[in-house]
């Protein structure tokens, strides 16, 4: 019981210092989300769109997610050095396989009748894209975040 007092004590005590490390480690947690999020969505709608590339790509996004955390770390190390930025390097990496992987699948998983039907009413690429697969791809895309984030 006297342990639980002493740590309570601490927790009261450094309260602040506890309070800047978590808005920290909040901060450097959403900038790495950010940073998987947008290359994993843009690398999902290239791979889309280029069929050829989406194997290697996505075999590339597996092999690192499946390196442990500590050999990545240690593997970044001597690259970047000890300290923040390693450790969002680390978490962009990890993140960015469930969103290729969820981007592709979700917009590779539109039907084609309605890319056809959207080529027929004259929609350019651009607009097929941002107003018929990715909106189609949408729930696919948010499971992929989710999963990124967790």
């Amino acid at each position: 019981m006297e342990f639980f007092r002493e740590v309570i004590e601490l927790y009261a005590e450094r309260g602040d210092w506890f309070l800047e490390l978590t808005g920290a480690h909040i901060l450097l947690s959403l900038t790495a989300i950010v940073c998987s999020g947008v290359i994993g969505l843009l690398l999902g709608i290239w791979i889309s769109g280029h069929p050829r590339a989406a194997a290697p790509v996505l075999t590339i996004a597996n092999i690192f997610y499946t390196i442990p955390s500590i050999s990545l770390l240690g593997m970044l190390i001597p690259l970047l050095g000890i300290g923040n930025p390693t450790a969002v390097v680390a978490l962009t990496i990890y993140g960015i396989m469930p969103m290729v992987r969820n981007t592709y699948a979700g917009i590779t998983g539109v039907s084609p009748e309605v890319i056809s039907a959207a080529e027929g009413m004259g929609s350019t690429p651009g607009q097929i894209m941002f107003r018929i697969k990715l909106p189609l791809a949408l729930g696919v895309i948010i499971a992929g975040v989710r999963n990124m984030v967790s």
